[in-house]
């Protein structure tokens, strides 16, 4: 059965937002899948007022405009001057009178216009700054990418609810991820590489110039002490035999990751090679055992203990029912300016 959404994302022609005049597609384009999931978090009734923090290319504002409705109103935020520009001429072509567009540092919000009855970001939070809580209407909703652990690649979509009493409630996760969330234009981003504790740059096999960035990341591998056998690991990720998955056919790498998220097992490591892609398992001194997070295959080198935890680790999780994401449930933590967020199950 069709819901809200899905008759704004007929409605609304994406293609009327995230292309160039020559056709080529503007880099500040969300997956459409992703977008929509995230709105359908967000619950929004007619006649809401809704702060956006990220226009882009300007699509999910005009799907959010559909939502509200006429008697409703859309403030969207970005840094990027000339995408605000971008966006309000595209709004008022295509006469969305409902929708205010400004040049802004979305963590501090917009309290000109609030308070607002849901919020959503398009970039990820290492914190959920307080500024945004204080714009927020009791029984509110917040829906935005947040970093869940101190690792590359461990971000995922959380849904807050401000209940009537003003405590903050982590409701919902879902996966997703998005560009760091920033008070200046990002002209570069490298995605996770930038972020990771060692990376290397390696030239791809059978091609002679092309070469790639691998990476991991885990809490041992940036302590100064073990230096020399962090960059052991890197040449492990370059000689690791590939093997058969330990996932049983119908198990999802995705609930795996969800769960380890939520456990955060010693040795925790994110990465991504040329052959995986991005990968998560155990890494540790002269040991690693990486499961691709695309189901493209498990990889081992060194010695067997960091598969051997791997093993554990997918034995608990089948024990706990094989839980995903949908089990995950947000955890709030105040820090200085803002909410930490975790999960738990």
């Amino acid at each position: 059965m069709s819901d809200a959404v899905d008759y704004a994302l007929t409605d609304v022609v994406m293609d009327a937002y995230v292309l160039e005049p020559d056709g080529q597609q503007i880099p500040q384009t969300s997956s459409p899948r992703v977008i929509a999931a995230a709105l359908r978090l967000l619950q929004v009734p007619p006649g809401a007022r809704v702060l956006e923090v990220g226009t882009g290319s300007g699509y999910s504002t005009a799907l959010l405009a559909h939502l509200v409705g006429s008697d409703g109103f859309v403030v969207s935020l970005d840094v990027d001057s000339n995408l605000v520009k971008r966006a309000s001429s595209l709004f008022a072509k295509n006469n969305l009178a409902n929708v205010k567009v400004v040049v802004a540092d979305g963590r501090e919000g917009y309290s000109t216009e609030a308070p607002f009855d849901r919020i959503i970001v398009w970039a990820t939070a290492d914190i959920l700054p307080k500024t945004w809580i204080e714009q927020l209407c009791p029984d509110g909703l917040i829906v935005t990418p947040v970093r869940l652990r101190q690792l590359p690649n461990t971000t995922a979509i959380a849904l807050v609810r401000l209940d009537t009493n003003k405590n903050l409630v982590g409701e919902r996760v879902i996966p997703g991820a998005f560009v760091p969330l920033t008070d200046k234009p990002l002209t570069r981003w490298y995605a996770y590489p930038q972020d990771a504790d060692i990376k290397a740059e390696i030239k791809i096999e059978n091609a002679e110039t092309e070469t790639d960035v691998i990476w991991a990341s885990a809490e041992w591998l940036r302590q100064e002490q073990q230096r020399g056998e962090a960059e052991q690991i890197l040449e492990l990720m370059q000689v690791a035999s590939h093997q058969d998955s330990p996932l049983y056919p119908d198990e999802d790498v995705e609930a795996l990751r969800a769960y380890f998220l939520a456990t955060y097992p010693e040795n925790l490591t994110t990465a991504y090679t040329h052959t995986l892609g991005p990968a998560i398992g155990c890494s540790q001194p002269g040991s690693l055992a990486l499961l691709s997070r695309r189901g493209e295959g498990y990889a081992v080198a060194g010695e067997r203990e960091a598969a051997v935890k791997v093993s554990d680790w997918i034995s608990s999780w089948r024990a706990s029912g094989r839980p995903g994401f949908e089990q995950l449930r947000p955890v709030l933590n105040y820090v200085q300016c803002g909410y930490q967020v975790g999960v738990t199950l």
